[in-house]
């Protein structure tokens, strides 16, 4: 039996349950960075305002993140509406990917998407994302990184979702997708 031609649509919700423990784990940061804080020597009081600047920032974002209606990550046959994370970049055609592959760090692993034209993608974000893209782009060579963090799926159901997603266009391109 041959594979479809077409996909459907897979809507990826936000995980609630991961983003309580997230904002949970940032809550506990700027906690114990008051109680630093609190002993009054000069270098504590740095590294506990950096820490509560810090934290607190992920926490109002992750806040920000599940009040937002509607799924975190949306595939189809055009290409995918991401809306994952605080740096998401909104839709990207699969016309514009190039590849997508894997990039982590000892427990964490993320769906790297290479796409033409970073630059364009870059554009249409606002000022923090913008600032986050580009870091991604000069750390990975592309603004689209997606991350199973803040949704309900698992890394390699992320990982298979979205290979599978870019090799069915390439495919109905004549295209052969990159070796993994």
């Amino acid at each position: 039996m041959g594979t479809p031609l077409t996909m459907a649509e897979v809507a990826i919700e936000r995980s609630r349950g991961k983003g309580v423990l997230a904002i949970l784990g940032c809550v506990g940061f700027v906690f114990a960075c008051l109680l630093l804080a609190s002993t009054g020597h000069p270098v504590a009081l740095a590294i506990a305002a950096l820490g509560i600047v810090t934290f607190g920032t992920f926490g109002a974002l992750w806040v920000r993140q599940l009040l937002r209606p509607g799924p975190g990550l949306v595939v189809d046959e055009e290409g995918f509406d991401d809306r994952s994370s605080a740096t998401a970049v909104g839709r990207v055609p699969w016309g514009d990917v190039m590849n997508v592959t894997t990039w982590g760090l000892p427990g964490s692993t993320n769906v790297v998407v290479h796409v033409r034209n970073p630059d364009d993608h870059i554009a249409r974000l606002g000022w923090f994302s913008r600032r986050a893209a580009r870091a991604n782009v000069r750390l990975l060579g592309t603004p689209v990184v997606l991350a199973s963090t803040g949704l309900r799926i698992d890394t390699d159901g992320l990982v298979s979702l979205m290979r599978d997603g870019f090799e069915r266009h390439s495919g109905s391109l004549g295209v052969v997708p990159p070796t993994r």
